[in-house]
């Protein structure tokens, strides 16, 4: 039978594809195969190089830095405007330090306020000083994440030291430490010191120190604006379209958790290897232990229902125990019989408003008024983690169904007696071509792949109709053997015992119940460390683990590396954390000290293997990216078959239209075949990644991965790794022409990359500059560790601190990172210099000027980043070429926009004899005429200041520029020689029309 496949060959920036048409025998193509087209479409990632962060996630962060100063600025300039109309501050013309500081000492005027009269500008100097800091109030949403943990932490070791020592006020404590900066404080101290402070003053000065005046001033400091709301982005229910997903925290989506369990469960008997179901009674039985208690682990059902030890249970091989309602048990653990004495719609009542209302202000105040709950039972309550996440149904389709459970049928059935066919699949909603891809999909990685899977397969489908069969490769290992089986049960037991151990060591030392698994990690930390901190050598005493003395740290820094698993982390000192080692590899921390490297050496010696090579890492190149990769592209085909899916009607067998092939079995054929000899870079045993048409090779070997062939390569991977690779060593060719047919279609390729023209990215550099009477000179500051030779020492402003630098520099023989290895200080011997200000030379046309009310430059910025070069040819057939930044090109848009008329990046030039032919930006495609008289297909990689352009051969995807594979375009000649402007098709088919 004539059927054609698509292979795919999905990843992060690209979609390899290749379309197969073969005669199929019992789903085994015959030697009337062949390959119909192949293809590569490359589009830009969403992240920011190798990180696993979106592109815009620095520009949001420092924004959302900006706006909170920006708040912080304003609350404390209403406040200081609102305390000078009153008279309790003297007009200022800013926080100027040295003017508030003629008032007193703030901390000690704090103190002898709460029983002393003060002048008028002693009140508002310990009012604005109060309100400076006004402490960290929980929107309930904290405690969840290592940095939340560190600011609870805090603050409970502060409020033990206020009980201890008897302070009435936060104020009190902080005048007799010496250090009064940062301490992790609470709202509810700032504010209780406030209304002490008012309460006492206001009796020496009540005509000033009104009720209205009061409110006002909490309102500018200890106003804070809810969290806006994420239950927009939350998906809708399978059948009841017009509601959204149902909150794993309610007890109705809990309960219908573990009945779809139960009714799934299988009991097999060890002697006749029978399987049956449980019994009505049975599911009871266990349903009422569940609703009772968060878990039942698997082991403890055959004494439950009475049943012999040996037997087996078919959901035991994927987890261990199922969930029980684990709501009802922890409202019951705080309420007691209270909470069954609610009824069950105030129960749901009372979950809806535990995580409904966020404020811990406006909660306390609801549990108290209406629900009558004490004090301690709040206090626990505010604690209470409930469960996060949503179900994949609506609460009102649980309810109609969960009644169906109840009497012991399956989901499947359940749902099919309710709403018909349970997947909501019929063959009318089968497209002709992929419609646009879900909008709810949060992940922009997966997002902009789909997209870019659309544009290919649509087209694919336009030229040569739509496939039979579609096959995609999933990032994932092939079956692991017994051996590799037995010992990944093995880990997961250890790592069980090792978390079990630490729970039963925090409730013996500390009487802690319920210890979070941040807590678990850090005491496993701590004993592998020998109790102590592997970078300083100081011992731990087990009280510091609960405090915020003690930070869980990333050997190499996670923002460089993005490696959050164990073996990249630690036990730390938290001042040496934070205060020394930053964002520094234990290499780069200490290479400039050989005596303490190896004594940190000494001190891990009885780590595991993986985690010392990461203490001796001397370069974070060296760190292994693939996990971040396959994490990302194994989402990728999740969504994508599911998409892809669509094209198709319903079928009993969901893999007829749309297979997953794992990833490891396409390697393992590649080799077998050699295909990989078609792009070969010397080894033609070796994959070469240096050419992007390889994920067109992969697709090949996906089109031809058939479930038999892979159920048959899966097989001789789980019993046996070297008889797989013999057997596949001597496997026939797929047809007796196949090497040279794919040859052949991988040859004509031209790969299709996504043009990049929309105007987005960094318009303006990060680093703000100072102006200076000098033309074309500016100010900024550097870290002290950029200065490592004389020219830049030269830059520095300050003769005392440049003589300072020198000297540091020359001591070490010009070795920077042993000079810096050490903190510099000023000639005082006390501060640190950690930023030195400098003059920078820049060319005027490199930077932008920012104008302040009066017109007048105040600040400088470099522009961030080029989005095209214009090209212009006169009469003469001259050409030249004009770089124009992306701020320039966004600014040409909005003044567009603003004048109504079509919005274009197009600056232009306003000489008649030059005309516009054409614009370059990355990844467009040139014909070039080389010096050797031969046109060569380019694709302009970057261009910049000259202007020069710099383009890649076609088909290169080297990270080092080869010579004969680059090309730097450049000057009246080297434009002269661009022949035309190509566009590319998704298909990669070039249109030379625009000559």
């Amino acid at each position: 039978m004539l059927s054609t496949t698509l292979g795919l060959d999905l990843g992060v920036t690209s979609v390899g594809w290749s379309l197969l048409r073969l005669t199929s025998n019992n789903n085994e193509p015959d030697l009337s195969a062949e390959i119909v087209a192949s293809g590569v479409r490359i589009f830009p990632a969403t992240t920011e190089g190798t990180k696993s962060t979106p592109k815009n996630w620095s520009r949001r962060t420092s924004r959302g830095a900006r706006r909170l100063l920006r708040r912080k600025r304003e609350r404390r300039t209403n406040l200081r405007e609102l305390l000078t109309q009153h008279n309790l501050l003297p007009k200022f013309e800013a926080d100027d330090s040295v003017e508030f500081d003629k008032l007193g000492d703030p901390f000690s005027l704090r103190v002898r306020g709460l029983e002393e009269k003060l002048d008028n500008f002693e009140i508002g100097r310990s009012i604005f000083h109060i309100a400076k800091r006004r402490g960290f109030l929980s929107n309930r949403k904290s405690g969840k994440s290592k940095d939340d943990g560190v600011v609870l932490g805090g603050i409970a070791k502060l409020k033990t030291d206020l009980e201890t020592h008897n302070f009435k006020t936060l104020g009190q404590f902080l005048n007799t430490q010496d250090k009064k900066r940062g301490l992790y404080t609470a709202r509810e101290m700032v504010e209780n010191e406030f209304e002490q402070f008012w309460s006492a003053q206001s009796k020496f000065k009540s005509e000033i120190l009104t009720d209205a005046l009061k409110s006002k001033i909490k309102y500018i400091v200890f106003y804070q604006r809810p969290i806006k709301s994420q239950r927009g982005l939350i998906g809708k229910c399978g059948f009841e379209t017009d509601k959204k997903r149902c909150d794993m925290a309610r007890q109705s989506a809990q309960r219908f958790r573990y009945w779809q369990d139960l009714n799934n469960l299988k009991i097999q008997d060890r002697k006749t290897l029978n399987w049956r179901e449980l019994t009505l009674e049975e599911k009871l039985i266990l349903a009422e232990k569940l609703e009772k208690t968060k878990e039942v682990k698997f082991e403890s059902i055959p004494k439950l229902l009475k049943l012999r030890d040996d037997v087996r249970f078919n959901l035991s091989s994927g987890k261990e125990k199922m969930f029980g309602n684990k709501t009802g048990v922890a409202f019951r653990g705080v309420l007691k019989t209270a909470w069954d004495d609610l009824g069950e719609d105030k129960q749901e009542r009372l979950v809806e408003e535990m995580f409904r209302i966020e404020s811990e202000v406006s909660l306390t105040k609801r549990l108290k008024e209406f629900w009558n709950v004490n004090d301690l039972q709040i206090e626990k309550l505010l604690k209470l983690q409930l469960e996060e996440g949503y179900s994949r149904l609506s609460l009102k389709a649980i309810n109609k169904i969960l009644p169906l459970l109840k009497e012991g049928k399956r989901y499947d059935q359940a749902a099919t007696e309710i709403y018909g066919d349970h997947r909501k699949i019929a063959d009318s909603e089968a497209f002709e071509k992929l419609p646009l891809p879900p909008q709810d999909l949060r992940n922009p990685i997966v997002s902009k792949a789909l997209h870019e899977l659309r544009k290919v397969v649509n087209a694919i489908i336009r030229q040569y109709g739509k496939p039979d069969e579609i096959r995609l490769e999933m990032a994932r290992d092939l079956k692991m053997t017994v051996i590799q089986k037995e010992n990944f049960q093995k880990q997961q037991g250890k790592n069980k015992t090792a978390n079990e151990e630490a729970a039963e060591f925090y409730k013996k030392k500390f009487g802690l119940e319920n210890v979070s698994g941040f807590d678990k990690l850090k005491y496993r930390l701590w004993l592998e460390s020998g109790e102590m901190c592997p970078y300083t050598g100081e011992t731990i005493p087990p009280e510091m683990l609960l405090s915020d003395q003690i930070d869980i740290e990333h050997i190499i820094p996670y923002s460089r590396c993005f490696d959050d698993s164990y073996m990249n982390k630690t036990i730390c000192t938290a001042t040496f954390n934070r205060d020394v080692k930053k964002n520094k590899t234990p290499y780069e921390l200490f290479s400039g000290d050989e005596q303490k490297y190896f004594e940190l050496i000494q001190r891990i010696e009885f780590f595991p293997i993986a985690k010392r090579k990461k203490f001796e890492m001397k370069g974070v190149d060296e760190v292994d990216w693939v996990g971040r990769l396959l994490s990302d592209t194994r989402y990728i085909c999740r969504e994508a078959r599911a998409y892809l899916r669509q094209l198709y009607p319903y079928s009993v067998d969901e893999n007829k239209y749309v297979q997953v092939v794992a990833g490891g079995s396409t390697a393992l054929l590649r080799h077998s075949w050699g295909l990989n000899s078609i792009l070969a870079a010397g080894d033609v045993d070796l994959k070469n990644r240096t050419d992007h048409r390889h994920h067109a090779i992969d697709a090949i070997v996906i089109a031809l991965t058939t479930r038999g062939l892979f159920q048959k390569i899966s097989k001789l991977a789980g019993q046996n790794r070297d008889k797989m690779r013999r057997v596949l060593k001597g496997m026939e060719m797929p047809w007796e022409s196949f090497l040279d047919d794919a040859a052949d279609s991988i040859n004509s390729i031209i790969v299709s990359h996504a043009p990049i023209r929309r105007v987005r990215g960094e318009l303006l550099a990060a680093t703000a500059y100072g102006g200076t009477n000098d033309e074309g000179v500016y100010t900024t500051r550097k870290s002290v560790e950029y200065f490592t030779n004389q020219k830049q020492i030269e830059k520095i402003i300050d003769s005392g601190v440049r003589e300072l630098v020198k000297n540091r520099l020359e001591e070490f023989g010009g070795d920077a990172k042993k000079a810096y290895s050490n903190p510099l200080f000023h000639k005082d011997g006390k501060t640190k210099i950690e930023t030195v200000r400098i003059y920078e030379k820049m060319s005027r046309e490199t930077v932008v000027p920012i104008y302040d009310k009066y017109g007048k430059p105040y600040k400088y910025y470099a522009l961030g980043g080029n989005h095209h070069v214009e090209i212009y040819e006169n009469s003469d057939g001259d050409r030249e070429a004009k770089l124009v930044p992306r701020f320039y090109a966004a600014k040409k848009i909005l003044d567009a926009k603003k004048e109504g008329k079509s919005p274009s990046p197009i600056i232009g030039r306003e000489d008649d004899d030059w005309r516009f032919l054409f614009s370059l930006c990355p990844n467009d495609y040139i014909e070039f005429l080389g010096d050797d008289g031969t046109l060569r297909i380019y694709r302009v990689q970057k261009m910049s200041i000259g202007p020069k352009v710099i383009a890649r051969l076609l088909n290169d995807a080297g990270s080092d520029y080869i010579s004969g594979v680059s090309l730097n375009i450049e000057g009246k000649n080297g434009f002269k020689k661009i022949i035309r402007k190509l566009q590319v098709s998704p298909l990669g088919h070039l249109d030379r029309a625009n000559d």
